[in-house]
């Protein structure tokens, strides 16, 4: 992610007391000398916050929405989980082709009820799309993919391995 002002890519790091703060990118990596680093990329940055949250102290879950909760890290496990089997789902709808997020998400169920996307209105299919080009964007930064803009559209291929 391009900090706002100064235009380069950044880190968060937490220190062990749960201080937080921005430091210049060098790397990728999840710890470095005893503290958590959180490369900031467009398609990992809120996977990598739920990561972060694992680091801190539980606490009882105060969501926006949804039921309040005894412990954030068994929240945060559960999202985890779903976006690991998302990505898997996400890659094997990718299969060997080269396609475009929209093509990936019309072979991916939506909502728990796995609604196909052509049942999807407009605007929801908008946002399954959005979300499926984020979950392709991990996957290559993840190794697993690749992407190519071609005519202005971005096309993701699967690596080998």
């Amino acid at each position: 992610m391009m900090h706002p002002t100064k235009q380069e890519p950044y880190v968060v790091q937490a220190n062990t007391d749960s201080e937080m703060q921005k430091v210049p990118s060098t790397k990728n990596g999840r710890q470095t000398n005893g503290k958590t680093t959180l490369e900031m990329t467009a398609g990992g940055q809120y996977l990598d916050s739920l990561h972060l949250m694992t680091t801190l102290a539980d606490a009882r879950l105060l969501p926006a929405h949804g039921p309040v909760g005894d412990s954030m890290h068994a929240r945060v496990g559960e999202l985890l989980a779903h976006h690991d089997d998302r990505l898997a789902e996400t890659l094997a709808a990718l299969g060997d082709r080269t396609r475009t997020a929209h093509q990936v998400a019309g072979e991916l169920g939506w909502t728990r009820r796995k609604v196909p996307f052509a049942d999807l209105g407009a605007f929801d299919q908008m946002l399954a799309v959005n979300e499926t080009a984020a979950h392709l964007d991990v996957l290559v930064a993840r190794g697993r993919a690749r992407r190519a803009l071609t005519g202005g559209v971005n096309r993701y291929v699967p690596t080998a391995g």
